[in-house]
This record gives structure tokens, C-alpha cells and sequence, in this order.
């Protein structure tokens, strides 16, 4: 049985992050991308399509400020 909803979501600390777009080159999933946010004034990842990320980890591993992460929303609802 297909799940319709992912178990997961991914989070951006954009005080973090420097914008070099490594996540969003990494996402062979066009599941992320990259937008100006008012508050930092910087140029932060985004995901645009919650749908298409199956969860890989790759913008995770690849960042190199561990500015992005994926989130089980299961382990969410212990925090």
C-alpha cells in the first residue's frame, strides 16, 4: 500500500546556511530550491516539492555547514 504522505520533512536553518547550492545540485529528485530570504538577507534552500523527495539525505550529507537536515516526523513528536 503506497503511503500518501511522506514520514518526514526537511528543515533549513538559514542563519546556518552560506548559500553555495550544494543541496540543490546533490537533489537529483528536483525536490529543492534556491530562494532569497528576507530575513538573513542570504540566499537559502527551499524545498519547492515535498512530494518528489523520497528522503535520500543527500542535500544533508552534502551540505557542508549542516545547514539543511531531514526530520522524522515520527522522532518530531518526541521532541
Amino acid at each position: 500500500m503506497p503511503k500518501d504522505k511522506p514520514e518526514f520533512f526537511v528543515r533549513v536553518e538559514p542563519e546556518l546556511c552560506k548559500g553555495c547550492g550544494l543541496c540543490v545540485a546533490f537533489c537529483g529528485r528536483d525536490a529543492l530550491k534556491m530562494y532569497n530570504d528576507l530575513k538573513s538577507g542570504k540566499r537559502v534552500p527551499q524545498v519547492v516539492n515535498m512530494e518528489r523527495c523520497n528522503g535520500c539525505r543527500l542535500c544533508e550529507w552534502y551540505c557542508p555547514d549542516f545547514a539543511i537536515y531531514i526530520v522524522e516526523k515520527v522522532a518530531a513528536k518526541a521532541i
